[in-house]
């Protein structure tokens, strides 16, 4: 599986660049890992300031908790916005306050079930 390719996001941002509203592009939580993802889209943001993006993912997505805060370091936390399951959100609000290097690498989505 290959994460956004610069390709990807060049004809995102040629779908896009003419429009005078703002625009969020939905990524995908699971694919931001992937080798070039987050400069693609850190170049992606740069295209314009009216470029935001979602990350989302699905109750069903594993996935570290430390990569979701290192993600969110790594992008201007006014351009980022968040579409989380419910349980994954409340866990992502209490590794947001930790300084980055006190959340575990080990600490896994979805943690315990709350529901």
């Amino acid at each position: 599986n290959e994460g956004y390719t610069r390709q990807m996001v060049e004809e995102m941002h040629s779908y896009c660049r003419d429009l005078q509203q703002p625009v969020t592009f939905p990524i995908r939580n699971s694919l931001l890992g992937l080798p070039g993802t987050m400069e693609n889209l850190q170049w992606l943001l740069q295209q314009s300031d009216r470029y935001t993006i979602t990350i989302w993912t699905s109750i069903f997505d594993v996935h570290r908790i430390y990569d979701l805060v290192s993600y969110r370091n790594a992008f201007s936390h006014k351009r980022v916005y968040y579409d989380l399951p419910k349980q994954q959100e409340d866990d992502f609000r209490v590794a947001m306050v930790l300084p980055e290097s006190k959340v575990s690498p080990l600490s896994f989505f979805p943690m315990e079930r709350r529901d």
